[in-house]
């Protein structure tokens, strides 16, 4: 006894520690501004996992994003952002990115029709005249009240405090003009534009003249006079292009350079070489060669590779985040929902509001051509809907009432009215979004390798560019020893080896939500690559996830139940379930008039046994399978089998007595193009399989019509199992589902798609969502995964092929072939390689 209350003792001390390890632990996403390469990222990445308290840092360069995960009694976030700012970039607290509402002009271009149909309310006008009345309530109370003397304000101290105005006015003001000039004057496209023109100028002073014998103003024939111009157009190149000095010089000197230290150093060293020249010619009449050219050529080819690079990236981003756009920020509320039932549309009064402020329950009115604010539930008798957005697929979708609206599909047609089923931030369009941003906050495993590379590559680099200089300096001189150190310094590239991977995860995340797929993160895409195996749940992923009426056969000819009697009895009996063959035989009974129910109970697998007032009388019926009837009456059935039919019976007691009404039978239908992609997926030397919680019957049908093996009569563990055991054979498994008792399997397969349709458990274990009814998309998700894979290596071997071939030629390896890298050409090629590299990935756009 004494030592089990040890153990619960200890068990219970260590319970507290690790629930305080938990609360002591917090998580911070910080927006870093001054990123330029993938050496940025690692570098801070490194950084922060040395810092004493933080347990995770992860920096992302597409959407220049960090997470930490840190202890709070350890540090702090000032002391992270400190961190991160002595290296030489800016960082600010950003909250997780949430859905923007984007503009939508549709109830303005559909006033007319508002206007004709019910009256409008100007939003919030109550609240705003009560603010209004207690805001001047506020001011005469204050104009009222008599200030007592010990308040009052010395002249002094009223001279001081307008002192102080006066220099706050004129600080701001400065900062107005500052942002006005930086942001909007000389925005990015005007400053490369700026330095582009001026490096043509003083190409044309310094080379272009002499090659092609141009002419010149006479006074730029002097050297000197000529040099002192090209000096002054340097210098403004060089602040148009400020940035990379400031971050590469900053990280440099924190011991962390990056691709912007080597264009600094670069750059540099031939505009003092430059300047040294000028000087000398200046105290020696002399003529040396000047490379202030370079210096401008050097900045203009890296501020324009930095461009477009930037704009194809904002690109595929906006192209990722185009259909989720599609959003209003007005709803139109429905004010008096009594008329709703007076099947009187001009009668409606609606108000405009946010669909933020909108209820679980309310009402909503929208629009011909306008974009649904957010999910609910169809309230009209039908509609048509574009979800384009969902599934990738135009072709509109008629909707019947009760059925489901998703927030940002298109009403098409007529008004129509909805039951508010979700709210916003719950909404599946908000599901989406957190699905985009957690892809572009992730890494995949390939990454990594080039972010560890990165982290040694530009040290590497510098150390090679000094060895290259000095050797040079002995053998030929100070100006040979700055070309080569220049040129080997700017060949280098270590953004095209960091953009490799992001970038082709970014191109093939934007194509893929345009099919109506979305990954949770990047790894998704990678692994698959990998896979061999597919393993499939049926119901509602091979099949259509309701039943439909295939046949009725009476069994019991002296009753006088027909099979239209026999369909309002179940009907009847099953309203109050929520069983998928209960929804299938209620959806089958056209006639709204279902018999009284008086009591109810349900056998779990098995059926129903329920009470129902027909006709003044109670009667007792039974409904479900044999084992129901079996169990609960005694009664042996002898079952009748339909190949890929359910079969229900249906029998009444009478005096303790059974009688057998008939059977219905419901019949699956597979989804469309489910055997097109069984057969697609066979020939890309995929095995596939169905494993099902279903009868072996059932199960063996469907699967005899796709020609692929099956599991039947599955329990969530018995999947689990199946699964464990074709990975410990090395299979990588992929498993498709949507319904809860799958979720284990879905969490233990190596990736996992899942129905968009599907339970709320196995989306959230989920790797990959899918919200098409067309199967066929599948194996475009699983062609897009292995092309995605053959991009990142073509990127990264193209990476690692131009280093390896252009730093021993910058470094004049190979000068006695005379085979040699001018600066200029050096900071092209980088600037190029970059931009190859962004424009082969962006080929997965265009995946078909």
């Amino acid at each position: 006894m004494r030592k089990n209350r040890i153990n619960l003792k200890r068990n219970s001390m260590q319970s507290k520690e690790t629930h305080t390890k938990d609360i002591n632990f917090d998580s911070v996403r910080l927006g870093i501004s001054g990123m330029r390469c993938a050496s940025c990222s690692a570098s801070i990445e490194n950084e922060l996992r040395k810092k004493d308290g933080i347990q995770e840092a992860n920096v992302y360069i597409l959407n220049n994003t960090a997470v930490i995960k840190f202890n709070k009694e350890q540090c702090d976030v000032d002391s992270i952002i400190s961190c991160i700012e002595s290296l030489g970039f800016k960082a600010t607290p950003a909250s997780k990115p949430t859905f923007s509402l984007a503009n939508n002009t549709s109830i303005s271009n559909n006033s007319n029709q508002i206007k004709g149909s019910f009256t409008l309310k100007p939003p919030h006008a109550d609240s705003v005249n009560k603010i209004s009345f207690q805001n001047s309530a506020s001011i005469d109370t204050l104009q009222n009240t008599k200030i007592p003397n010990s308040t009052k304000t010395t002249d002094t101290e009223s001279t001081k405090i307008t002192e102080k105005t006066t220099q706050n006015t004129q600080k701001n003001l400065f900062q107005r003009l500052n942002n006005y000039v930086e942001h909007t004057l000389l925005n990015d496209k005007r400053r490369l534009s700026l330095s582009i023109i001026l490096s043509l100028i003083i190409l044309y002073l310094s080379m272009l003249h002499d090659m092609f014998n141009l002419p010149l103003p006479q006074v730029l024939y002097n050297p000197i006079y000529n040099g002192m111009i090209q000096l002054f157009i340097t210098l403004c190149v060089m602040h148009f292009g400020r940035n990379i000095y400031f971050h590469g010089l900053k990280a440099l000197f924190a011991l962390r350079p990056n691709m912007d230290s080597l264009v600094s150093v670069g750059s540099l060293s031939g505009f003092l070489y430059s300047c040294f020249s000028l000087y000398q010619m200046w105290n020696t009449s002399n003529t040396n060669h000047l490379y202030f050219e370079s210096v401008c050529i050097i900045l203009s080819f890296i501020m324009l590779g930095k461009f477009m690079e930037e704009n194809a990236k904002n690109k595929a981003i906006k192209n990722a985040k185009a259909l989720l756009q599609r959003q209003s920020n007005v709803a139109l509320k429905i004010i008096n929902t009594q008329a709703l039932y007076l099947d009187n549309n001009d009668a409606l009064e609606v108000k405009e509001v946010s669909p933020y402020d909108l209820k679980i329950g309310d009402y909503i009115r929208i629009l011909p051509h306008s974009f649904i604010p957010i999910d609910s539930t169809l309230y009209s008798v039908e509609a048509s809907v574009d979800e384009s957005m969902l599934s990738g697929e135009s072709i509109p979708i008629r909707k019947e009432k009760t059925e489901q609206l998703f927030a940002g599909t298109l009403n098409l047609d007529t008004p129509i009215i909805a039951c508010v089923s979700h709210t916003l931030k719950d909404s599946k369009i908000s599901k989406m979004q957190t699905l985009l941003e957690q892809t572009l906050e992730s890494k995949a495993q390939i990454a990594k390798l080039a972010d560890r590379i990165s982290l040694i590559f530009v040290p590497v680099v510098m150390l090679l560019a000094i060895c290259s200089g000095i050797f040079w300096f002995i053998f030929e001189g100070l100006e040979s020893a700055m070309l080569y150190f220049a040129s080997t310094l700017l060949i280098s590239c270590p953004c095209a080896l960091g953009l490799a991977t992001p970038m082709a995860i970014l191109f093939a995340n934007a194509r893929a939500n345009t099919l109506g797929i979305f990954f949770k993160n990047a790894q998704s895409l990678e692994n698959l690559s990998k896979a061999d195996y597919i393993v499939f749940d049926k119901t509602g992923t091979l099949t259509q996830r309701d039943f439909h009426l295939h046949k009725i056969i009476l069994k019991n000819k002296e009753s006088n139940i027909d099979e239209k009697e026999l369909l309002h009895l179940a009907a009847s009996i099953e309203v109050s379930s929520n069983h998928i063959i209960a929804r299938a035989i209620c959806n089958s009974f056209e006639d709204t008039g279902l018999y009284k129910q008086i009591e109810s109970k349900q056998y779990m697998n098995a059926g129903i046994e329920s009470k129902l007032l027909i006709d003044s009388k109670e009667r007792v019926f039974l409904i479900g399978n044999a084992k129901l009837l079996k169990d609960r009456a005694g009664f042996v059935v002898t079952e009748e089998f339909i190949e890929g039919c359910v079969c229900v019976y249906i029998a009444e007691i009478v005096q303790n007595e059974v009688i057998l009404l008939g059977h219905i039978y419901l019949a699956e239908t597979l989804k469309p193009h489910a055997q097109e992609m069984i057969q697609e997926l066979q020939k890309s030397g995929f095995n596939c399989e169905i494993l099902s919680g279903d009868t072996k019957e059932n199960v063996g049908y469907i699967a005899k019509m796709l020609q692929i093996p099956y599991q039947a009569e599955c329990l969530p563990e018995d999947k689990m199992r199946h699964i464990e055991t074709l990975q410990n054979q090395g299979h990588k498994v992929i498993m498709v589902g949507d319904g809860v008792n799958d979720s284990i399997a879905i969490a233990k397969a190596d990736i996992s798609l899942v129905m968009a349709s599907g339970s709320e458990v196995s989306i959230e274990y989920g790797h990959i969502v899918y919200f098409r009814d067309d199967l066929l998309g599948i194996v475009e998700a699983l062609q897009l995964g292995k092309r995605t894979l053959k991009n990142i290596k073509q990127n990264l071997g193209f990476a690692f092929i131009y280093n390896i071939i252009c730093i021993p030629i910058a470094m004049g390896l190979f000068s006695s072939f005379g085979i040699t890298l001018n600066p200029m050409f050096a900071s092209l090629a980088m600037s190029l390689s970059s931009i190859s590299v962004v424009g082969n990935a962006s080929r997965l756009y265009r995946v078909k």
